[in-house]
């Protein structure tokens, strides 16, 4: 069976999966191109109708609920759990792995590959004064996302704790989504000037310069969040000639840190060593607490474009068991 619709210039209609889909374009002379296409030809397109759900400090109680063995990730049942909870809340644990660098890069390879950057590919964190990042600090990192000084920041970053002997260093969590929808609910001019308004990242060492400038954040048409990208530490001077634009600047920006640095939105989590944390890097916030003693950190990046393709592959592949 075929069932075209004639229009102009081209138009198609899907039909039953036994059928054929005919595209139809009218030329300029008014003569018709047809082209005749198998149905099963776009069998394979998959859509994740999946929605995101903001969430605040309380999940910190359910963390069990947001943990995957690593040893379920070779199969594409383990690998949905996993990418339902990176889709779903923006982040999740994964157990089971060896306690060093080389974990986070195990992860990495069955989602997708380690993404290279200027910090190299696995990373290995402890305290160095002599480093240009407070990441080699002990000091208190408040809640940001990494690389907003990149022109595409990572989509997935895994962070592995390998050894700790001291107190403190809890990692801190808080939902981009949420403070987005608190700002657009409890200060309303805030977000919709933060929402047109480029703000300028940088990162500067003795070997690079590295500078980018978008919104803090990005909606789509349906006002669903696309990205969410901040980091107080990284935010570089930003030049506005007229005072009423610098006093709206400054209120929104002291508007959006009152809801990240809201308790009440943050969760807190003394990460095992041997489980790891992945965090969409376009939507979660991350962070620590102030440590003392040997504190080791692994970790590494993932593209976002390439967690989205394992995660559309999956389902894919769980579709076709059903």
């Amino acid at each position: 069976m075929q069932i075209s619709r004639w229009s102009s210039p081209a138009s198609a209609t899907m039909c039953s999966p036994d059928s054929s889909i005919e595209h139809c374009t009218k030329g300029s002379d008014a003569s018709m191109h047809r082209s005749l296409y198998p149905s099963s030809l776009f069998a394979g397109v998959q859509e994740d109708d999946v929605e995101a759900i903001p969430w605040d400090g309380s999940y910190g109680a359910k963390i069990e609920e947001f943990i995957v063995p690593f040893s379920q990730l070779s199969d594409h049942h383990g690998m949905k759990s996993l990418t339902d909870l990176i889709k779903i809340y923006g982040f999740a644990f994964v157990s089971g792995i060896d306690p060093t660098v080389a974990g986070a890069g195990q992860i990495a390879d069955k989602i997708a590959y380690v993404r290279q950057t200027m910090y190299g590919g696995l990373w290995d964190v402890s305290p160095n004064m002599a480093m240009a990042d407070t990441a080699y600090t002990n000091c208190e990192l408040q809640p940001h996302t990494d690389g907003c000084y990149f022109s595409d920041p990572p989509g997935l970053q895994i962070i592995t704790i390998m050894e700790h002997e001291g107190t403190g260093g809890q990692s801190t969590l808080v939902d981009g989504l949420k403070v987005v929808r608190e700002l657009e609910s409890k200060n309303p001019e805030s977000f919709s000037y933060l929402k047109k308004t480029n703000i300028p990242f940088q990162y500067f060492d003795d070997d690079h310069v590295m500078r980018s400038s978008r919104t803090i954040f990005e909606l789509d048409s349906k006002n669903r969040l696309v990205r969410f990208s901040y980091n107080n530490d990284d935010r570089g001077p930003i030049h506005l000639q007229d005072p009423t634009e610098m006093s709206k600047f400054y209120t929104s920006i002291r508007d959006l840190l009152s809801h990240i640095k809201n308790p009440a939105n943050m969760i807190q989590y003394q990460l095992p060593p041997g489980t790891a944390m992945i965090t969409d890097n376009w939507r979660v916030m991350h962070g620590r607490k102030g440590f003392t003693g040997k504190r080791r950190l692994g970790g590494c990046y993932i593209n976002r474009e390439d967690w989205i393709s394992r995660r559309l592959m999956t389902l894919r592949k769980v579709a076709g068991d059903s």
